[in-house]
């Protein structure tokens, strides 16, 4: 009998360890594929050396960005599509580039100017 309970208990610790295990790899899996995404804006300089700042052409939203050494190339005011990872720390947004593709050497101004 107490061989019985014996086992009964082994097998419960041994698959609730195995179920524990388990749940981080689903997670890991699941934050890695949101997070990766494209943002389209205008890229500048930031108030850091090695950061910049990608600007909403629409909205005006602007998200800190660091990342791809090609950044530097494009960061006086060019429009840019970035790919790569957004962040979110202590409720600020950051988003690590790790592919730059210019669109325009120019930023489009957007508002009022349309008809």
């Amino acid at each position: 009998m107490k061989l019985k309970i014996s086992c009964i208990a082994s097998f419960a610790l041994l698959l609730a360890g195995f179920l524990v295990a388990q749940e981080p790899a689903k997670e890991a899996s699941s934050v890695k594929s949101q997070q990766e995404t494209t943002l389209t804006g205008c890229l500048n300089k930031g108030p850091v050396q090695g950061q910049y700042v990608l600007t909403d052409q629409k909205t005006g939203d602007a998200i800190p960005v660091t990342g791809a050494s090609d950044l530097e190339e494009h960061s006086a005011n060019h429009t840019v599509k970035l790919t790569g990872n957004r962040t979110t720390e202590g409720g600020r947004s950051t988003f690590t580039a790790t592919k730059v593709e210019h669109i325009a050497a120019a930023c489009s101004i957007s508002g009022g100017d349309q008809k």
